[in-house]
């Protein structure tokens, strides 16, 4: 081989997108806690007492008005629970992970860490959580005899950097924006309020942190002074494929566990249609 040959690994990212939402103003809200029709059993303020909201007094949802005049066709909503405000997305929590791979000696000068940086803007559409591999690896030339076994390596295998994990929003999206599909979607997500793009972007940073915790980084390639240039070059093709294969499940493991859920993202790039939410 000839030169010192820099190594710089692909970075990940999955995208979220907003989601809708359908308004239930409060003449919708029935006394049991279900949204109903004011003038239904269920509808009004309590038993007994099915009032009627004042025209000045109604606040304005996306659900047709029912003192409207014409037949009023059945609501798909009409029976469900009342729907609660969603909740404020987590907090970023911009911190060092800590080391991911070390490793110090004659042939090796390895120091690989992770962090998650702040929020940032940028996103084309939506919102983008990325892993960003922001090492480098740095192979030694290998020197050998005339029987192509190696005899002493031109410097170190140099792996050093930081694997950088970042949430951003696109223009006029923000973490309050609503989740359009994954995460934020489950019946457990909409039961508990946790609708919001934030907490979406937030499962996927835990997904990374999670896999970085439970995954460690291939080794580096096994260097030896005696060992063929034919073993060297294999040493160091299997150790391109392996970070190439760690980084690759790393992202899919988040694409599983955060995007293919609930109303999953195969769905809406099938169909276009994102994730209806109900707030009142």
């Amino acid at each position: 081989m000839s030169g010192n040959p820099t190594i710089r690994n692909r970075t990940g990212k999955v995208e979220g997108k907003p989601g809708a939402a359908t308004k239930v103003g409060s003449e919708w809200l029935g006394w049991r806690g279900t949204i109903a029709h004011p003038d239904s059993p269920a509808g009004g303020g309590w038993p007994g007492h099915f009032s009627r909201v004042r025209l000045g007094q109604r606040e304005h949802g996306t659900l047709p008005s029912p003192w409207r005049r014409g037949p009023l066709q059945s609501i798909p909503l009409q029976g469900a629970p009342a729907p609660r405000p969603a909740n404020l997305p987590p907090a970023t929590n911009p911190r060092s992970l800590g080391v991911l791979k070390s490793l110090q000696n004659d042939l090796m000068d390895v120091n690989v860490d992770a962090k998650i940086v702040a929020d940032g803007t940028g996103a084309r559409a939506g919102a983008v959580t990325s892993f960003t591999d922001g090492t480098a690896q740095t192979v030694p030339i290998p020197h050998h005899d005339r029987h192509n076994k190696i005899i002493k390596f031109g410097g170190k295998f140099s792996w050093r950097g930081t694997v950088t994990i970042q949430t951003v929003y696109a223009a006029g999206v923000g973490p309050s924006t609503l989740s359009g599909y994954g995460r934020g979607t489950t019946d457990s997500d909409v039961r508990n309020r946790d609708i919001t793009l934030g907490f979406h972007e937030s499962c996927h940073r835990n997904d990374y942190v999670a896999y970085l915790q439970a995954h460690t980084l291939p080794d580096p390639p096994q260097l030896a002074i005696g060992m063929n240039v034919a073993e060297y070059n294999t040493a160091i093709s299997t150790f391109r494929k392996e970070l190439h294969a760690y980084f690759k499940a790393m992202k899919e493991e988040s694409v599983a566990n955060t995007d293919e859920v609930g109303h999953c993202k195969s769905t809406w790039v099938r169909t276009r249609t994102c994730f209806q939410h109900t707030l009142p």
